[in-house]
């Protein structure tokens, strides 16, 4: 048996697309919980289980980070399987054109002072 409530979360970036099959041992219902993303704070209705048969959900509810299941009117659920999530994990930003052209002119001018040198003078006594 799974414990009540039951959260899926990601560490990083967010959920856009969530599907997955829970195999209840006895009827019951089940509602969601989203947090994170455009969908924080979202809670479904409640949808019947039935324990005898497949019990298919999917979660196209915007973005989020986690959700979470809570069981009710006497749920009891042995596993969720077939988890299937559409998942864009956070990107470090890339920089613009510009700031690579304004490093590439710094390297460049340290490069061409450190190798630029003073010419000698030289004492010559006639």
């Amino acid at each position: 048996m799974l414990n009540n409530p039951l959260t899926f979360a990601i560490d990083s970036g967010l959920i856009s697309a969530l599907e997955f099959n829970i195999d209840a041992l006895s009827n019951g219902n089940v509602f969601f919980t989203f947090a994170g993303g455009d969908s924080d704070g979202v809670v479904t209705s409640p949808f019947a289980l039935d324990k005898n048969g497949s019990n298919f959900y999917n979660a196209f509810n915007g973005t989020f980070s986690s959700v979470t299941m809570s069981f009710g009117n006497g749920a009891t659920v042995s596993d969720v399987s077939q988890f299937r999530l559409n998942a864009s994990p956070a990107v470090a930003a890339v920089p613009e054109p510009a700031t690579w052209a304004m490093m590439m002119f710094g390297f460049a001018g340290a490069g061409f002072a450190m190798r630029r040198r003073k010419k000698d003078t030289r004492l010559s006594i006639a």
